[in-house]
């Protein structure tokens, strides 16, 4: 679940049915963390960090972290992390997704 994952998927994945939207999946940047912000709050019972973790989450943790796009409106995030003592875990910290995503 590291950057090379990123590239080993399909990068844009289309829903079944008549009413197909393109989702496409990337690493975050650090312009992400207010959106990021936006969208927890948009989905509860997710409970919200400060828009300075979801910076570090969008910058810092980028490499273990994946932003859904739907026309360009962040509507899903999943943040994670790899402890420095165990290079071989990804923690999952977060998994938002905006109604609009499902």
């Amino acid at each position: 679940f590291t950057a090379n994952f990123l590239r080993r998927i399909d990068h844009v994945m289309t829903s079944e049915g008549s009413n197909t939207t393109a989702i496409t999946l990337r690493t975050p940047v650090k312009d992400d963390g207010y959106r990021l912000h936006q969208l927890v709050a948009e989905c509860p019972p997710l409970d919200p960090n400060s828009i300075y973790c979801n910076l570090l989450q969008c910058s810092h943790f980028a490499e273990t972290g994946v932003a859904a796009e739907i026309n360009g409106d962040l509507v899903g995030f999943i943040s994670g992390y790899i402890p420095p003592q165990q290079p071989e875990t990804v923690f999952v910290w977060q998994v938002a997704v905006h109604e609009k995503g499902r």
